[in-house]
Formats: structure tokens, C-alpha cells, sequence
């Protein structure tokens, strides 16, 4: 077999495929940095590809919700003598199902005269059981065997409850003291090894070279961390990393920066940093910041370590460990100082840490960290309010009332019309005519009859149209020139677009389905491509068939309002730049007194009336807060009494999933968590100084991806500061 392999092969072709080979074992056996997904070079075998050409593909990444960046290189082993264009298909998806999952196509060009080319693609992760990339590749639009192959990912599907860290650094940190996140999430099953960071699927490493420019990358990530000085050199020699890094904050993520200083004298560099704006009634060291209590230290933070390390002890003799994978710390007090502190950014916040590297640290701290800081936005799936691959049982909690949901008394009617006709009312007229062998004719023809009528009925009630309802949140910051948007959406399409859904480049968008969509019961292909957008072509959305995504976005804006206060305090006026028209607005002027005005569009000004009295402050900002609770998600009346949370099953959508279920509550969201905030901020009357509240139409911002849609039952908030 040796013998003939040789002779079908010239010298240098044996050299050549050896060479691949050899490279490719060393791209696979490279030191892994943490994360899923190996990157594999092709061709994997001694046949080398057309041109000698091969690709390397990338795609080490966190698993879980979001996207992951996936870098794509085609390498020539010397100058290109013409240009070639490979046309490469990515596909994500599971073993059992070829055909499931998110695929996408692109195009890398190879120059004459160059060596190398390279192109980073994003692909949405939608399901956490997937665990293999499909590679195929095209030359001038002719297969290439040698460069299509598959890419394993680890299966991180029983870690759902592990927060997802990114660790950035010129080092690999020591994680051992974050046993015991995996002991709360798994506590009687296969334990992760902490002692490596490559080894939890959950974790990884990044040298600050390595990190790219869109925050869309980092969103399946919850927490960051990173040092100051990487930080201050990020944002001055790679400003675009260190925008997306803090965008990512922005929409909900955590990000810790260490080596603030004990003395905390770095927290003035990290607020230029992130754009947090300075506290100037903060005297103390802390410049502001929140600093944890001794009731989270000692309620919270100690009961969870000391749970976890008995729960370590209990299950020790079940993994055959012969010491216990946790243990409490020796330390049980509460330090004198505080270790870290942190402050808001828009949907997200930042954590700064004294230390000048906090790791491995001590458990104890990392759970007080974790328990008085990272919650609501600890996991993904609670920040943004749905499991991509789950039910969510709260998806018939914002269906569009009147449309799409059958008309089960019109049924009703009709089938019992149809029933007597074509039974006992048939028959009589066919016995009384002497012609009952024609009831062979009749009963097929009423019953196509009968089933037109249905359904012409339901094309009639719904029509053709395209129907949306929205519900937004966005935080605005006038000062920063920075705003962040989280929208859930929810359609009704009488035709689907023959084009799919087109959303910008930075904006990320998830499904929130009532049953999963990509599993082994259920098997439908996705199709998604980037040209100047995202551009959801197939599988996103169904003709007559609710559909619900939720988004988030982050970007600079000079949005906002120009306001003008009169010299004594007493009058107040503004001018709309929201993009949209103000359907009600509340200001809190400077000297904390109360605003408000009705509707106005964008563009114009508008004098608002000062709440002076008691009266006139209660009434305003009463009526305020019922138009703030308005079209809040619950079940149409005509689902009342039929579905309960205890079913992810259903009503007239979908059927019930008995797989694994990641406990979310729709409340916790950022969206439902910040409507609610503004809600009892207003109530209450504690809307800081130089704070707005606007009800809107919808904003330019949320972006709904497709035109020509009639907008209902929908609610748009815009919490601002100038």
C-alpha cells in the first residue's frame, strides 16, 4: 500500500502533502486557550488542494448564546501566480441533525502576488447541544474536497449555569479558586478540572493582540477581565478593541478591571476609560462607586461558599477523588477594606479591583463578588430574557392581539354547519330524491368546501399584512454621547419577506420561540449571511406563524434633548433630537423639581409645565406610570385559563419539549428589569437630577429588519441624562 501510494506521487507532491500534514497535527496540537473548538488546517490528509492552497480555521471560542467569531485564513506556499476566490459555507450545527442549526457563506479573495489572506466571520450560536462547524469549500465555483472537514466543539451543554469569563492578559490566570461555580452548577455530575483554564469550556484566555473590534464577539461572554495598564493600552493603541470591549459593557456585561490600587487611585483613569462620568458631590476614595455590604459578606457570600464545600464532601467518595475538589477558606472575616467596587455603564457595569492581579485569589471573594454585583446580568439567558433552544413559556405572553390566533367560535359554527349538512341533512335530501348513491360525490366535495371556507375565513380575519409589536428600553447618556437599546419583538407576517430579516452589523438578535427550533425533534435549517448588515435569509421567519427575537444594540448617539431652563428655575423648555416623536415626557430638572409635557415630534420645542403643587405632581406622575405599565406582556383573553407556566407546551403554537430547561424569569430581563426601575423611579419620585423619561414612538435605533409592518400594543422607553 506504502508502494503505491508512493508511485502515484511525484517527489515534491509527497513533500508537499507531508508538509500539510505536519502542519495541520501542529495547528490542532497547539496550546489550547481555553474555550470550545480546535482550530483544524486543511487539508488534513498528504492530498494536497488545488494550488497548493490550504485554510486554517479559528474558531476557539466561549460555547453558549450569542456569537463566535470565527477567523478564516487561505495561505499559499508561494505567491499567488493568478487570484482565486474560495467560496467557503460555514455551518454550526449537531451530529443527529445535518441539516439544523445556523450556516453561512462568504467569499475570501486571494490576490495575485500574495501569500495569505484572511476574513473573520461571526455565526450566531443558537443552541447549546451543537457541537460541530462544517466546512465546505469552493474554487471558482468547483468543489474542493481537500478543504471541507469538520470541527469539533466540546459539549458544554450541562454547564448552562457557569458564568461565561473572558481572562485577558499576557498570561494564563490560575482559576482554581472558581471551583465552585461548578460545583453549584452540576453539583452531583462530572466535575470541571478548575486547575487548568483550557479545561473549563466556560473560560478563556486572550493575549490583548488577539481580540477583535466588534462587540457582537464578546456577547456570549458575562463577565471580562483585565488589568488597567492592558486597558489604558488598548484604548490608546487599539481604540476600536477597547470601544467594542465597552460597548460589550454597555449592553449588559460586567466588566473588571484589577489593579486599580489599594488606595484606589486609579478609579479616576477607569471612569476616562469607560466614559463613566466623575461623581462631583463624591468625597471619599471611592469617588462614588457602589462598595459591598456586610450584609452581602455575611448573608450571601459565606452561606454559598460554606454550601458548596459541603456539597464537595458529600459527593467526593462519587467522583473518586481522594481529596475534595473545594474547600472553605480558612478566612471567614470580612475584610477591612472593601476588594473592589463598582458603577453602572448604561445596561452594563464596570468592577474595579484593587489588586494588582487578583488571581487565584481567594473563593470566598470571588462568590462575594459574584453574589453582590453580577446579578441580574450574571447569565446570558437572564439578561436578555429567552433560551434560544428552550421554551419559553412567556412567549404567548406577548403574541399580537386579533391576529393569527384561530377563530375558535367561527370553527366552531362552521364545523357544526358542516357536520349536520353533510351527515344527517345529506342524507335525507338524497334518500328524498331516490339518488343516495351520489353521497360517494357529496361528502368529498362539501368537505373541500368546508375547508375553504375555513380557510379563506382565517385569510380574511388576518389579511396579508405584516404585523409587529415592540417593547424597548434605552438608556442614554447626552454626556457620554452613548446610548444602549434592548427591544423584544414580536411579528405577524401574512407574507414572510421574500428576503428574510436584515438588521445592522451591531446589533445582536436572538429568537425567543415558545418550543426550541434547533434540536433533535425539530430540524430547520438557518441561513445567514453579512453584506453591510446581518441578513437573515432562511429559516427566520415563517409566513402566518408568530415569531419573537430579542435585540440589543449600543452605539455612539448625538440623540437627546436641548433643554433650556429659565434663570429662576420656573420655566423649562426643550427641543425633540430623540429621533422620534415624544408621546409624554418627565423631566427632573437640576434643582430635582418635576416637568412635564404631552406629545411633540422630532424636531420641535415644547414648553413644559412645572409641577409645583403637590397635586399636579401627583396626578402627572401617576397617570405617568399607568402609561409606563401599558400593554405589559400577558395572555390574549382569548388564551386565559389555557396555558400555565408549568406548561412550556401549548396553546395553538407548537408542542410541548421535555429537554433540559434553563430557569429564566422574564422579569429579570433588561428590558422588563429597566422598564420596571424607570416605572418605580417615577412613582417614587427619585429620578436623579438632569434625568428624563420618555415615552416614544418607536426609536430609529430599534431596528425591526424588515419595512411595511403595522405596529401595535407597543411600548418604547427612553431613560436619558444630559
Amino acid at each position: 500500500m506504502r508502494g503505491a501510494l508512493r508511485d502515484t506521487l511525484f517527489p515534491g507532491q509527497l513533500a508537499g502533502g507531508l508538509l500539510l500534514a505536519c502542519l495541520s497535527v501542529l495547528a490542532m496540537t497547539s496550546p489550547a486557550r481555553g474555550g470550545t473548538g480546535s482550530p483544524i488546517s486543511l487539508p488534513t490528509g498528504l492530498k494536497p488542494a488545488p494550488h497548493g492552497l490550504r485554510i486554517v480555521v479559528d474558531c476557539e471560542w466561549v460555547q453558549g448564546y450569542g456569537y463566535r467569531p470565527i477567523r478564516v485564513d487561505v495561505r499559499s506556499p508561494a505567491p499567488a501566480k493568478d487570484t482565486y476566490t474560495l467560496a467557503i459555507e460555514l455551518g454550526m450545527g449537531s451530529d443527529w441533525s445535518a441539516n439544523s442549526g445556523v450556516s453561512t457563506s462568504f467569499e475570501i479573495e486571494l490576490p495575485a502576488g500574495s501569500k495569505s489572506a484572511s476574513k473573520i466571520v461571526r455565526l450566531p450560536q443558537l443552541a447549546s447541544p451543537e457541537h460541530r462547524i462544517r466546512i465546505e469549500t469552493s474554487l471558482n465555483g468547483a468543489p474542493v474536497e481537500e478543504l471541507t472537514g469538520t470541527i469539533s466543539i466540546n459539549n458544554a451543554n450541562n454547564w448552562l449555569e457557569i458564568p461565561r469569563m473572558l481572562f485577558v492578559g499576557a498570561s494564563v490566570p490560575d482559576v482554581s479558586e472558581f471551583a465552585f461555580l461548578g460545583i453549584a452548577a452540576a453539583p452531583y455530575s462530572t466535575r470541571i478540572d478548575f486547575t487548568q483554564l483550557s479545561n473549563v469550556p466556560t473560560f478563556v484566555h486572550r493575549m490583548p493582540q488577539d481580540l477583535t473590534d466588534k462587540w457582537i464577539d464578546y456577547s456570549v461572554l458575562d463577565i471580562t477581565f483585565v488589568s488597567l495598564a492592558d486597558a489604558r493600552d488598548l484604548a490608546s493603541n487599539r481604540p476600536e478593541v477597547w470601544q467594542a470591549l465597552t460597548d460589550w459593557a454597555r449592553c449588559g456585561g460586567t466588566l473588571c478591571i484589577f489593579g486599580v490600587g489599594g488606595d484606589w487611585h486609579g478609579l479616576a483613569e477607569v471612569e476616562t476609560l469607560t466614559q463613566i462620568p466623575e461623581d462631583q458631590q463624591a468625597k471619599d476614595k471611592y469617588r462614588g462607586w457602589q462598595t459591598p455590604t456586610r450584609e452581602s459578606f455575611e448573608d450571601e457570600a459565606v452561606p454559598a461558599i460554606e454550601m458548596a464545600a459541603r456539597v464537595a464532601r458529600e459527593t467526593q467518595s462519587a467522583v473518586g477523588a481522594s481529596q475534595p475538589s473545594f474547600s472553605v477558606p480558612a478566612n471567614l472575616q470580612m475584610p477591612a477594606e472593601a476588594p473592589f467596587a463598582w458603577n453602572a455603564l448604561l445596561l452594563g457595569q464596570v468592577v474595579a479591583l484593587a489588586d494588582d492581579n487578583p488571581f487565584p485569589g481567594d473563593s470566598l471573594r470571588w462568590q462575594w463578588l459574584i453574589t453582590s454585583v453580577v446579578p441580574p446580568r450574571r447569565l446570558w439567558t437572564s439578561r436578555y430574557g429567552t433560551v434560544p433552544d428552550h421554551g419559553n413559556f412567556h412567549f404567548n405572553e406577548f403574541l399580537i392581539a386579533d391576529v393569527g390566533l384561530p377563530p375558535i367560535r367561527a370553527y366552531q359554527v362552521l364545523i357544526s354547519v358542516f357536520v349536520v349538512a353533510i351527515g344527517p341533512l345529506n342524507y335525507w335530501l338524497l334518500r328524498r330524491r331516490g339518488r343516495l348513491h351520489l353521497f360517494l360525490f357529496t361528502v368529498p366535495l362539501a368537505a373541500i368546501a368546508a375547508s375553504g371556507a375555513l380557510l379563506g375565513y382565517t385569510l380574511l380575519a388576518d389579511g396579508l399584512a405584516s404585523h409587529l409589536r415592540a417593547r424597548s428600553f434605552t438608556l442614554l447618556d447626552q454626556r457620554a454621547g452613548q446610548a444602549a437599546h434592548v427591544a423584544r419583538l414580536s411579528y405577524y407576517m401574512g407574507l414572510a419577506p421574500r428576503r428574510g430579516l436584515t438588521f445592522p452589523e451591531d446589533t445582536m438578535v436572538a429568537p425567543l420561540e415558545l418550543t426550541p427550533n434547533a434540536n433533535n425533534y425539530r430540524d430547520r435549517a438557518r441561513l445567514f449571511s453579512w453584506n453591510a448588515g446581518q441578513h437573515l435569509t432562511r429559516g427566520w421567519i415563517s409566513s402566518r406563524m408568530p415569531t419573537q427575537y430579542v435585540t440589543a444594540r449600543t452605539q455612539e448617539s448625538r440623540r437627546g434633548l436641548d433643554v433650556a431652563m429659565s434663570t429662576d428655575g420656573a420655566q423649562c423648555a426643550v427641543r425633540n433630537r430623540l429621533g422620534t416623536r415624544i408621546r409624554s415626557l418627565i423631566l427632573c430638572d437640576p434643582g430635582g423639581n418635576y416637568h412635564h409635557t404631552g406629545s411633540f415630534p422630532d424636531g420641535e420645542r415644547a414648553t413644559l409645565t412645572a409641577l409645583k403643587n403637590e397635586q399636579a405632581l401627583e396626578e402627572a406622575l401617576t397617570k405617568f406610570s399607568l402609561d409606563l405599565s401599558k400593554h405589559a406582556p400577558e395572555l390574549p383573553e382569548a388564551m386565559l385559563g389555557s396555558t400555565s407556566p408549568d406548561d412550556v407546551g401549548t396553546f395553538f403554537f407548537g408542542r410541548r419539549y421535555y429537554g433540559q430547561e434553563a430557569a429564566i424569569l422574564p422579569d429579570d430581563s433588561l428590558l422588563e428589569h429597566g422598564l420596571a426601575e424607570t416605572r418605580a423611579a417615577v412613582r417614587s419620585r427619585s429620578l436623579g437630577p438632569r434625568t428624563y423619561v420618555a415615552i416614544v414612538d418607536r426609536p430609529q435605533e430599534i431596528v425591526t429588519g424588515v419595512d411595511g409592518l403595522v405596529e401595535t400594543q407597543s411600548l418604547h422607553v427612553i431613560l436619558g441624562t444630559w
